[in-house]
């Protein structure tokens, strides 16, 4: 069985409404370190700045895993990329302090 054929888990939330909310969504997969990486990361920046994001398993979606599969973590602000495989932290800070 191949990662296209995985059955979809119905409570996967809508990427497109949680993208078109205010704030971060970081792409990842199960058993990635990049994507634990780029999470404790997150967490580290939230303690300086106050934010959220949502988190959503590329693998639970055929489209997402179409859209990044080869570069994951991926993580998106208001439906745009910020960074991908590494934290970009100055990125972060300025789409925080943007959306003030």
């Amino acid at each position: 069985m191949d990662r296209y054929s995985l059955p979809l888990n119905r409570r996967t939330p809508d990427r497109v409404a949680i993208e078109s909310k205010h704030g971060f969504v970081l792409y990842y997969r199960e058993n990635c370190h990049l994507c634990e990486s780029m999470r404790l990361a997150l967490f580290r920046l939230q303690q300086d700045m106050p934010f959220s994001w949502k988190e959503l398993d590329i693998d639970r979606d055929k489209a997402l895993i179409r859209q990044f599969d080869a570069y994951v973590p991926v993580l998106h602000f208001q439906g745009e990329e910020v960074c991908h495989f590494f934290i970009d932290e100055q990125a972060v800070r300025d789409r925080i302090k943007s959306s003030v």
